[in-house]
């Protein structure tokens, strides 16, 4: 690079600046301004015919030819540069030093570096370099056709780089600033998704912002009753009535069907309190015990359903780790596939478990309707032991297997069998099983 362009600075993304050695560059004329401009737009060069057509459209082709030469003419003596453009094959382009001053070179050549990142820090950062580069619309005063082409591409292409920030932070439970690059894409582009609006409506709730998701959906109502005349689905519009009367809702993660993983892990948060009180740490503690079962869960369910026999391997590490997390039990994971088959049922059971207890699950997974399979924990007791089952599926359907366990009523968790804890702990792990099970029987119709 020679000392003139590593001195030049190209501002195109929300500012239309030009500075040469520290000084603004004053174009001779409005053409070669945007002859500069469209050439930075054309790393591969372009024809005297293309350039020509933008810039001109159909004046008469003499006086065109003449315009172009003066023009060309005038961009190399404001730069002072006569190497600023060269010309190969009868195309014209921006010698490839001055591409790289301008800040739409970097933005596109960011975002190929994040696409390529081979590892999730790499990516977070390339795509956090371009954020910060899009200083907003290109050119904005630039009132050419090709102007506006390149506004819509670049705009849509930052929009995407927020939401797939957001995806990423979303992913690794980085609730904030998942929240704040959600934000920032649909403030750029309202018209992008609905689903991303109720998406970020959830994940304020999910943060305890309630009243910011309320608040959100009015000025996207607002918005496309002034901009479009018409109003948001009916999806939205009950999602928003659900948040604003505290009713639970369904909360996915940020770009996919998943759950949300902060509610997998931790569930709901309490609202607001009007005055601090000391937390819980008894409470806290068991928390992060259900937090790190959940992880140990995911982990073993996600290795599981890549093999070949996914469906045995998710249930023994089910088991297993069920098992080890509620003391005195015995636990099986029951295909829907067996229900009112004993010996299916028998085949996924310990050893002692008694005939007694067998029936006594039968009949509640036979008796229970199919649409409310699932919903809650079920607790029965036979003889001296308790059985509690709970279903794992997706919301909406049957379920596609369930939990059992057995305890007897003398154990270490006194006469009453089952605590509360125990049975946030199955539920929350059929919580976690839903999709992995979903994929494996998806993939397995024999399942």
């Amino acid at each position: 690079m020679t000392g003139k362009t590593r001195q030049l600075v190209v501002k195109t993304l929300g500012q239309d600046l030009v500075l040469l050695g520290g000084h603004v560059v004053h174009w001779p004329s409005r053409a070669t301004h945007d002859l500069f401009s469209v050439l930075l737009l054309s790393p591969r060069g372009a024809t005297k015919f293309d350039l020509v057509e933008k810039l001109w459209g159909g004046t008469e082709v003499r006086e065109t030819t003449g315009n172009f030469k003066v023009t060309l003419h005038r961009l190399r003596q404001a730069l002072e540069d006569k190497s600023v453009v060269i010309e190969h094959n009868g195309r014209y382009s921006l010698s490839a030093e001055y591409l790289e001053c301008s800040d739409y070179a970097q933005f596109q050549n960011t975002l190929s570096m994040a696409r390529a990142a081979a590892t999730r820090d790499e990516r977070v950062k390339r795509l956090s370099e371009a954020i910060t580069l899009y200083g907003g619309d290109y050119l904005p005063e630039q009132l050419h056709d090709w102007a506006d082409e390149t506004r819509i591409m670049l705009r849509a292409a930052y929009v995407q780089a927020t939401l797939e920030l957001a995806r990423i932070h979303c992913g690794a439970i980085e609730c904030h600033s998942a929240v704040r690059h959600l934000a920032t894409g649909l403030a750029s582009d309202p018209l992008v998704g609905e689903t991303h609006h109720q998406t970020l409506m959830t994940c304020l709730c999910t943060l305890g912002r309630s009243d910011d998701a309320v608040s959100h959906y009015r000025l996207y109502r607002s918005y496309l009753e002034r901009e479009i005349g018409d109003i948001p689905t009916g999806d939205t519009v009950r999602l928003a009535d659900q948040i604003r009367n505290s009713e639970s809702h369904v909360s996915r993660q940020i770009g996919g069907p998943a759950e949300c993983p902060r509610r997998l892990l931790y569930g709901d948060l309490p609202p607001a309190l009007t005055s601090w009180q000391p937390p819980d740490l008894t409470a806290l503690a068991r928390e992060l015990g259900r937090g790190q079962l959940t992880f140990d869960l995911l982990t073993a369910a996600a290795a599981a359903a890549e093999q070949p026999r996914g469906w045995a391997a998710v249930a023994s590490a089910t088991e297993r780790l069920i098992t080890a997390a509620l003391p005195g039990t015995h636990v099986a994971l029951i295909r829907r596939a067996d229900l009112g088959q004993l010996p299916g049922f028998q085949r996924r059971l310990a050893p002692d478990w008694p005939v007694e207890v067998l029936r006594v699950v039968l009949t509640m997974l036979g008796d229970t309707e199919p649409s409310e399979r699932g919903v809650h924990p079920v607790i029965q007791f036979t003889g001296d032991a308790q059985v509690m089952s709970q279903g794992v599926g997706r919301q909406g359907g049957p379920p596609d297997a369930w939990l059992v366990v057995t305890r007897k009523a003398n154990t270490e968790a006194g006469a009453s069998g089952f605590t509360s804890d125990d049975q946030e702990v199955l539920a929350r792990m059929a919580q976690v099983l839903s999709h992995p099970l979903s994929q494996i029987i998806s993939s397995d119709p024999g399942v």
